[in-house]
């Protein structure tokens, strides 16, 4: 599943991913592609939802939190991409 993000929220691409991309790419058994301006990262989504750190952010609707997973996106090489892409999850 891609998941674009314009602007990182820090150094060295720290950002936060809508949990709604994260439980689909689970679902879909695929991996989480996240396009920055650096470039490319693929991450597994199940590693994610493990490892990054939860946080609920309100935006529009007090009532209805946003959840979103945060952490430090590491763009791949050409070759990485290459090789993760397509890759499938088996869980």
């Amino acid at each position: 599943m891609k998941v674009h993000i314009r602007e990182p929220l820090g150094e060295n691409n720290y950002l936060c991913v809508w949990d709604k991309y994260v439980l689909g790419s689970i679902k879909n058994k695929e991996m989480l592609e996240i396009e920055t301006p650096e470039g490319t990262a693929i991450h597994d989504p199940i590693q994610v939802k493990a490892k990054w750190k939860k946080m609920s952010k309100v935006f529009r609707r007090p009532e209805e939190p946003m959840v979103l997973y945060c952490g430090y996106a590491k763009v791949a090489s050409e070759e990485e991409l290459v090789k993760l892409k397509y890759q499938r999850l088996f869980t």
